[in-house]
């Protein structure tokens, strides 16, 4: 099979697609980096695929880089280099602005840890893949979202305000969503998803209740997807989810998606409702 089909019949299987592209997209970060500040293989296979894609994308200063491979998931930015820190700022800059790194407490611990054990016991699998591909927590202060991710910091994930109100079945759930994030950043270097007319076209995407573009509504499609997967091996009603799931696959029109993107949703939508017409779930 090709690489695309490959990717989709994962997808509707229900398995992760990391091992499949994280491999070849790191390798091709190292590809570019090593081009870019001329450092040697040997080094940079050691960086996480945070670090990788940071330095690829520019978003850190290599004089400074002290690297993060010696410091635990949770980032503390009291314990990090000066430069480091500054890299940190940078990179919440760009996820929200206004916001800062802050070090993780104890009660932020427990949650995390309490929606770890959630997903290895529950599901194994998503657990395994967790730790391997997601090397960075990072806890911001005054954001406005429970979790976020940034496709130029593979591999971490951002908490906001909004995460430490939550139960850890809730905490699990936002660290699944953003996991799909991730999964997508990946899937979309395979093709394209979006046709380019359609890169801008805003659009009432119903899991956040405002407008998206295109991408932002197969990242809405995808995320809702890996969220239903799991809450129902865990027994969380997921029934508001799944409608979300269907009503966002009717958002996208004859001139949305490319003939891969289109295969995408259809991947989705037939693993979660597989009675489901899929063309006329996606109005086509």
């Amino acid at each position: 099979m090709t690489l695309r089909e490959t990717t989709l019949d994962t997808i509707q299987q229900g398995g992760w697609v990391f091992e499949i592209l994280g491999h070849k997209f790191c390798s091709a970060l190292s590809r570019r980096v090593q081009i870019s500040v001329n450092d040697d293989a040997a080094a940079l296979s050691k960086l996480t695929p945070m670090e990788l894609t940071m330095l690829a994308y520019h978003l850190v200063d290599e004089n400074r880089w002290q690297g993060f491979h010696k410091n635990s998931r949770e980032f503390q930015p009291s314990l990090l280099s000066t430069g480091n820190q500054a890299m940190l700022k940078k990179v919440a800059q760009r996820v929200q602005e206004d916001t800062e790194p802050m070090n993780f407490c104890e009660p932020d611990f427990a949650l995390i840890s309490e929606a770890e054990e959630l997903l290895s016991f529950y599901a194994p699998t998503t657990s395994v893949h967790l730790k391997k591909w997601i090397s960075g927590y990072c806890k911001l202060d005054n954001a406005t979202f429970r979790s976020a991710s940034l496709p130029h910091a593979f591999g971490c994930i951002f908490f906001g305000d909004g995460l430490w109100e939550s139960t850890p079945a809730q905490a699990a759930v936002s660290i699944v969503h953003e996991m799909a994030h991730q999964e997508l950043f990946l899937i979309n270097l395979v093709d394209r998803l979006v046709l380019g007319e359609a890169d801008f076209k805003l659009v009432h995407a119903p899991l956040q209740g405002r407008l998206r573009p295109t991408i932002g509504r197969i990242h809405s499609l995808h995320a809702l997807y890996r969220m239903i997967e799991f809450e129902r091996v865990v027994g969380i009603d997921h029934s508001r989810h799944v409608e979300q799931l269907l009503a966002t696959a009717q958002t996208f029109g004859p001139n949305d998606l490319t003939a891969f993107g289109l295969s995408l949703v259809n991947a989705v939508v037939k693993r979660t409702l597989p009675t489901i017409d899929l063309k006329v779930a996606v109005s086509l």
